[in-house]
């Protein structure tokens, strides 16, 4: 027993070194069953209060240590130890059943609930019972807006987490007492409070208490309360800050380490207004405001426990924010209500981007097209305009007259969440103008990207290289997610064929894009990889020498499966177990490029990071080292992706890390026949020695005059550097 015991108060001693709280919980458990195992149960029960679990898994930790008082044949102590853990469970029941009430609304019955297991966990001397269960309750009192007896409960709960060293129940409560101190108007207070929870949720993470770089909602209303806290206060420039402080993510981390290690530098204003001026830019950056659900604590506790996915896109908009720097460095903050869009049945921005790319006809890159009847093409073509007006109403409106008046002038919006999604140039004001025919238009996922992307073109400035120009290569076999928005890229194939055909599908050829990549090529003096001369392979190894990529092919995002089963053999080589299993999952960032599989009946993904199957990933793009001043994805969805704090994940983020400054991408699954002319027409745009920016903006103007619709040329955007 003494030796269990020194090597579990050492693990506790790592895990407190290295701030990895479930393993420290899980160490001082294993001292707490050896102390009662040693016949020491006194010092058993001592340890095992303070331990910061489930009450659940508490309960059973409560039961070991009675089995062992029974072994030590100290039968008073175990009844007694028994009879805690019985009551322990009617607690928890008791805080179950508060949670229950507190999540349908049932706000009295809730705190009744809760008062009631709170007075059995002081009984039964469980801290860590109490400490949640003050938390719940200050949340009911937050949802019946009783913000003194709320920001009490807090406080209670907050000394107690303080006591427990339960940094991450100390980072939640800092953030709910906050709120209801913003909710008072006591705004240093509910500053202080924010910052203190955010420093200490990312300590967290850097510790590894958390996925790194990700976080839920929770989370994301700190940063938007600190942002609120700190208007009020006419703290415009360190609202934006925080902002941007959201943004930071592994994105910049690694950027910054290719770029001779350096250490991302912490948001400033003078840094951004330092950016605007230099690029003679204006930088449109956009923050959104989630209300706070009835229950806050509906998401808090059920997130965890019920498995609810922690998204913003749960939570109802409240406001957006808009913040505008000029070249001349005069920043200009506006709040945007979202009220009147609530008045026409759309609860969140995400549901309105959702709708405005439904109606304008978002479907996969195909070959074959349905023809509308007039009617129908008119009645389509009146609802997208309608919610592109509406979201140029929202967005774009309120700071209409701070953007520049010469079209030639770049503005750089930073959007926020699905945001990313927007089709910025499709939007139209009340008279039906597109916002393209006015501006140059550019993206970034963040203010601070930009100066490392600017880092990244000098870095591949004067460095010699050619044009590698992929199109529609050998399609590869693969296995697509049974969706109907991805049947069109396939050959030949239907939904149900798809599901019944464990072996993969083979992607559908492109025709107008092989057109597209000869034409291209001959402008920039180079042959084309086409058909089965674009093996993964061959593209991968002339990648690194190339100063301009594009690719002409399909572009994939979570449609297709990654299989990741298996294991790993001493030689590094990953041995798949079954395609069909039901491990199947994701890959670690999503997006694919589809290229000519050195075997033609290789399904694609079927070996991770394998450059043989004919699918370029996202995580295979990141490992590259590219010296390309341009990388074109003339391919559907490339700019999508997963959501994250520093931007989309996917194919655009993947080039960025890789080394790339500037990313060409589309936002859905463009047509094929508009966009081999809207991409040609950008080259000889570039080769007029206009900036990629003005090069891209022209080719949409050009392509819409022939193809009206914006679904055939509104869907791309020139991420990073113009």
């Amino acid at each position: 027993e003494k030796k269990a015991l020194s090597v579990f108060s050492e693990a506790v001693t790592t895990a407190q070194t290295i701030q990895i709280r479930q393993a420290q919980s899980l160490a001082r458990s294993n001292i707490a069953v050896q102390y009662a195992i040693a016949g020491q149960i006194e010092q058993g029960v001592e340890v095992a209060r303070t331990i910061e679990i489930e009450q659940y898994q508490k309960k059973g930790l409560w039961d070991q240590i009675a089995v062992a008082a029974v072994r030590a044949q100290k039968y008073e102590q175990a009844l007694t130890i028994t009879q805690h853990a019985l009551s322990l469970v009617e607690a928890n029941q008791l805080s179950l059943q508060g949670m229950k009430q507190f999540s349908q609304g049932e706000y009295q019955g809730a705190l009744e609930s809760m008062e009631n297991a709170l007075n059995q966990y002081r009984q039964l001397q469980e801290p860590q019972g109490e400490k949640a269960t003050l938390a719940i309750l200050g949340d009911i009192y937050t949802a019946l807006a009783n913000y003194p007896q709320a920001i009490e409960s807090y406080q209670q709960s907050l000394t107690l987490a303080k006591t427990l060293s339960d940094r991450e129940g100390e980072a939640e409560i800092l953030t709910h007492l906050g709120y209801a101190l913003l909710q008072v108007d006591q705004y240093p207070e509910a500053i202080e409070l924010l910052r203190k929870g955010i420093a200490l949720r990312e300590s967290a993470q850097a510790g590894g208490d958390y996925t790194i770089k990700t976080y839920g909602f929770s989370q994301k209303y700190a940063y938007e309360w600190l942002q609120t806290a700190l208007i009020a206060q006419k703290q415009v420039g360190a609202a934006l800050e925080v902002a941007e402080q959201s943004r930071q993510g592994l994105l910049g981390e690694l950027l910054a380490d290719q770029l001779s290690n350096q250490k991302i530098d912490a948001p400033s204003i003078q840094q951004f207004q330092q950016i605007a001026q230099e690029r003679q830019a204006t930088i449109v950056e956009y923050s959104i405001l989630h209300k706070p659900v009835a229950t806050l604590g509906k998401y808090w506790l059920l997130g965890a426990e019920s498995g609810i996915e922690e998204t913003s896109s749960l939570l109802p908009t409240a406001a957006i924010l808009i913040w505008v720097i000029p070249p001349n460095g005069e920043l200009t903050v506006r709040r945007v209500d979202f009220q009147p869009f609530e008045q026409q049945q759309i609860d969140s921005l995400e549901n309105l981007v959702a709708l405005s790319r439904d109606t304008l006809g978002v479907r996969g890159r195909a070959v074959i097209s349905v023809a509308a009847s007039d009617n129908s093409e008119q009645q389509e073509a009146a609802a997208a305009n309608l919610k592109l007006q509406q979201l140029h109403q929202l967005l774009i409106q309120p700071i209409a007259e701070l953007l520049p008046q010469d079209p030639n002038q770049q503005i750089i919006f930073i959007p926020d969440d699905s945001l990313f999604l927007v089709p910025f140039p499709a939007l139209q004001d009340a008279s039906g103008k597109y916002l393209i025919e006015s501006h140059t238009l550019t993206t970034a996922p963040s203010i601070n990207i930009l100066d490392l992307t600017r880092q990244q073109q000098e870095r591949v400035e004067g460095l010699s290289g050619d044009a590698l120009i992929i199109g529609n290569p050998t399609m590869p076999l693969v296995k697509i997610r049974g969706v109907s928005e991805a049947t069109p890229a396939l050959e030949n194939a239907t939904q149900e064929q798809q599901a019944s055909n464990p072996q993969g599908i083979r992607l559908a050829p492109l025709p107008g894009a092989e057109l597209e990549a000869q034409i291209i090529a001959q402008l920039l003096g180079t042959q084309p990889l086409i058909g089965s001369q674009a093996k993964e392979t061959t593209v991968v190894e002339r990648m690194p020498r190339a100063k301009i990529i594009h690719f002409a092919t399909h572009g994939l995002l979570d449609e297709f499966v990654r299989n990741i089963t298996g294991v790993v053999t001493d030689d590094g080589v990953e041995q798949i177990t079954d395609l069909d299993s039901d491990d199947t999952t994701r890959i670690q960032e999503p997006g694919g490029i589809a290229l000519a599989p050195v075997n033609s009946e290789i399904i694609a993904v079927q070996y991770p990071q394998g450059e043989a199957d004919g699918l370029l990933t996202s995580l295979e793009i990141q490992q590259l080292k590219l010296n390309s001043e341009l990388v074109v994805l003339s391919a559907c969805n490339t700019g999508g992706g997963d959501i994250v704090g520093d931007g989309v994940v996917g194919l655009s983020r993947s080039f960025i890390i890789a080394g790339v400054p500037s990313v060409i991408v589309s936002l859905w699954a463009v047509p094929d026949a508009p966009t081999a002319e809207l991409m040609t027409e950008f080259y000889r745009q570039l080769q007029q020695n206009q900036n990629k920016a003005q090069a891209l903006r022209n080719a949409m103007l050009l392509t819409k005059e022939k193809h009206p619709r914006p679904l055939d040329w509104a869907a791309f955007t020139l991420v990073g550097e113009p």
